[in-house]
């Protein structure tokens, strides 16, 4: 077994694979191998057709609930068993491990692929490949993202990376801006107006022209700071090529979906070569590179079922006692 980095991994049963990355002098590796864990033994699986799999890339495990021992772990022996539909709670169109982005090996670009490996032989593991189709607007492509699997919705979460800058995307973000801009002015010229009609009856003159002037500030002053900050992640995202996106594939339908925050200034926090986990609905992002390749020192939760966001400070929970 030849060392390696930027691979992607994961577990069935009581076996460890890991699938592509570099090693030596760069050299991709297109192979996927396997440890048995108990016997520490390394052994190479069967595919149904080759793959160059990517470096940079990620991969998640997506199976019933059925087929996990006391509710974490996947079983072996509950790979191939026959689901029982009386109690499952969900459909997956496509069961297996998912792999999405990453870099691909022969063009040396970010790749949008989504190919998922289903185990098919129990005697001697083999894998089926498969490229699934998918409906909606997909991910752009993009490496050092993370893929998490959602089973509670079933639902498998693309959060961050990097990509190529977006320079189309750039020039119709400023566009958009220079449009709400002008339109701010003229709320702002709206709310000053109505501010003093509606004191003109009790204040005097001086008084009047201060208080709608203090009134329609405050209003705007909120909106902004709220939006300038959402905007400036966006351009930093599109300038610097690193990503904050959070993009969903319904695994029932096969279907990519938005995501709607409970507010509408709600912004996520550009960055790749970050871990992420899902606890319970929140989705947990942790640590990273920022668009200034500078580390996060914070964590995001994002709440599924509320549609919101929390940022919590990575120093200061590290120093708690």
């Amino acid at each position: 077994m030849r060392p390696r980095m930027y691979h992607c991994s994961f577990i069935l049963g009581d076996t460890l694979y890991s699938a592509g990355g570099l090693t030596f002098g760069s050299e991709s590796l297109d192979e996927l191998i396997g440890i048995n864990l108990e016997r520490m033994e390394v052994s190479v699986p069967k595919l149904s057709s080759s793959v160059r799999f990517p470096y940079h890339g990620a991969a998640a495990t997506c199976f019933y609930a059925q087929r996990y021992s006391e509710g974490v772990h996947l079983s072996a022996e509950k790979l191939f068993m026959a689901i029982d539909w009386a109690i499952a709670s969900y459909y997956i169109q496509h069961e297996g491990v998912y792999f999405f982005g990453g870099i691909d090996p022969e063009t040396q670009r970010e790749s949008d692929r989504l190919m998922v490996l289903k185990p098919v032989q129990a005697s001697e593991i083999t894998f089926e490949v498969k490229y699934p189709e998918t409906k909606g607007v997909g991910p752009r492509a993009r490496c050092m993202h993370t893929l998490t699997y959602f089973q509670a919705q079933n639902m498998l979460l693309v959060y961050g990376g990097k990509a190529q800058p977006d320079q189309e995307l750039l020039a119709q973000h400023k566009q958009h801006n220079r449009t709400r801009k002008k339109r701010s002015k003229k709320k702002q010229r709206r709310l000053s107006n109505d501010s003093c009609q509606a004191s003109s009856a009790h204040l005097t003159p001086s008084q009047q022209e201060d208080s709608s002037h203090q009134s329609a500030s405050s209003q705007l002053s909120r909106s902004y700071r709220s939006k300038s900050i959402a905007d400036r992640s966006m351009l930093n995202s599109y300038q610097s090529g690193v990503l904050s996106d959070l993009c969903i594939l319904n695994l029932h339908s096969m279907t990519w979906v938005g995501v709607r925050f409970s507010s509408d200034s709600a912004f996520l926090q550009p960055c790749f070569n970050h871990a992420a986990t899902m606890i319970g609905s929140k989705l947990l992002i942790l640590g990273g590179l920022d668009h200034h390749h500078a580390h996060v020192k914070h964590f995001m939760e994002i709440i599924f079922g509320q549609s919101k966001q929390d940022y919590k400070d990575l120093e200061a929970i590290l120093n708690e006692d």
